[in-house]
Formats: C-alpha cells, structure tokens, sequence
C-alpha cells in the first residue's frame, strides 16, 4: 500500500526503496550520496560546491559557464567551436588540418613557416623584410622608393629604364652595346 507523510520522516540507518520514489518538494542530502543507476532531473540542478564525475559525461543540449573552466587533460571537440571573445593560449598550438581567418590577424611574435605559403591577395608588410633564400616573381614588380643592392645582380632578360641612370663605380659591358640615342660623355 501507499505510504504517505505529512509531517516530517527522519530515518536514522539506511533505507533500501525497490521501486519509484517521488518528492513534491525540496530533497536535501546532508551527506554523500552514491547511485549505481542513472539519475534522471527533469528540471534545474543547482550545485552549490564541487560537482566530480569519475566516468564519460554526455549533453544532449548545451553547457553554459559562468565562470572559469580549468582542465588538467586534453579537451576532445569533435563539432564545431564558436568563441565570441578572445582566445588566450600559453602553449604551442597544432592544427593537423587547414587554418582560415577571415578577419584581421595580428602577431606580435615571430611567425615561423616550414611549407609553402599561398596568398591570394595583398601582402602589406610594415617593416624590414629578411629572405635567406631566393625570391622568385612570376608578374612585375613595382617599387615607390629606392632599391639598394648590395650583391652582384644578374638579369636574363631585358632591362628598361624610364629616367636616369647613375652609376657611381664603373660600368663593365662584355657582351654587345646597342644605343639608339646620343651619347655624351662629360669626363
């Protein structure tokens, strides 16, 4: 038969219940509780200290942090991730696949890139600019200022200049020199 209590029921040793068990109000547990089945909530949990769970924890919908989330592990996403402010990392960061921004990207360290790198659009770069190795252009080049090169220069194909030339050292021509215009020499 149904057992009903209207006042208050304290119960002093364990208590074993075999079937459904149904409170209309609050539930307060003074000390450890331990379940060896599922625990099925169908409204709010409030947690007032420290929430351990020993074993693999689903969400069927979504998990919203107030405050700080502190993981001594790996954290596994297998979806996608949105983070609405900014993402501070400490450590190196590896991607195994491809990396898009699509907005503006600022690094006030090196960058450091061991495979080609492809840009489809403008290149801007606002200081001095070191290539240990070749530089290879596939279209023309245009500069607003001066180039100064400190090394020997070797071109393949034609040279055409639009103004004045000044050489400050001598000119050495070992090949055939063709001029359609005047020469005038002053020293």
């Amino acid at each position: 038969n149904d057992l009903v209590v209207t006042g208050t029921l304290e119960l002093a040793g364990s208590t074993a219940f075999s079937g459904a068990v149904q409170f209309g109000s609050t539930l307060s547990v003074g000390d450890t509780t331990f379940m060896t089945a599922g625990l099925s909530v169908g409204g709010g949990v409030q947690f007032g200290d420290l929430l351990s769970v020993s074993g693999t924890t689903y969400l069927a919908d979504k998990l919203s942090v107030k405050d700080d989330v502190y993981m001594s592990s790996n954290l596994s996403v297998y979806g996608n991730t949105e983070i609405e402010g900014t993402l501070s990392v400490k450590d190196k960061v590896f991607f195994t696949s491809s990396l898009s921004v699509y907005g503006n990207t600022e690094m006030q360290g090196s960058l450091s890139l061991k495979g080609t790198t492809t840009m489809n659009d403008t290149l801007s770069v606002g200081g001095a600019t070191f290539i240990n190795n070749t530089l290879s252009v596939k279209d023309k080049v245009y500069l607003t200022s001066s180039l100064s090169v400190y090394g020997d220069t070797e071109m393949q194909g034609t040279l055409s200049v639009k103004d004045k030339v000044y050489l400050t050292s001598s000119l050495s021509v070992y090949g055939n020199t063709e001029m359609q215009g005047s020469l005038s020499l002053k020293g």
